[in-house]
């Protein structure tokens, strides 16, 4: 029997500095967004196709008249029979070897049935801009596409420490 693994997030210990965000960004090669003003500390309202990692910032308000925060990370719960890879019509929803579900940009044609298809409402939704020609031609032939190398710090040549 295969063993189930889980992800748990701590929420007493998040401070919301959104490093984990940041290296979300990082290790899958997003691109920075604009900020928007939601009203709160939260930067972002909702997931987007350049960010799959998003810090909540839930303000309470007490019964003395101050607010207390509730922060909490949020991610992709990587569901065992995840709606958004059944409702993908192109196939960009895949299952990895290691069971999580990503998105393979190339092929998804931002039609975003996966977001109204998921019960947690943290699927990016695929590409915001309309796929390349050469993508376009290819999209739902077959499994995704594999992605480049990660960087790592010995091999990015910039000398930064990450």
């Amino acid at each position: 029997m295969a063993r189930t693994l889980a992800m748990f997030t701590d929420t007493s210990l998040c401070i919301g500095c959104r490093a984990c965000q940041v290296a979300c960004k990082q290790w899958n090669e997003l691109p920075s967004e604009q900020a928007e003003w939601t009203g709160s500390y939260q930067n972002h309202a909702t997931f987007t196709d350049k960010t799959y990692r998003l810090v909540r910032f839930i303000e309470q308000p007490q019964a003395n008249g101050e607010l207390s925060w509730l922060l909490m990370s949020d991610v992709c719960k990587h569901c065992a029979q995840a709606g958004c890879l059944e409702a993908c019509p192109t196939g960009a929803i895949y299952r990895t070897e290691h069971g999580t579900v990503n998105i393979n940009q190339d092929v998804c044609n931002g039609c975003r049935y996966c977001v109204s298809s998921c019960p947690f409402g943290t699927t990016p939704g695929g590409r915001t801009s309309a796929p390349s020609a050469t993508t376009a031609s290819t999209t739902g032939s077959g499994p995704p596409a594999p992605r480049p190398a990660r960087r790592t710090p010995s091999s990015s040549g910039s000398g930064t420490i990450w």
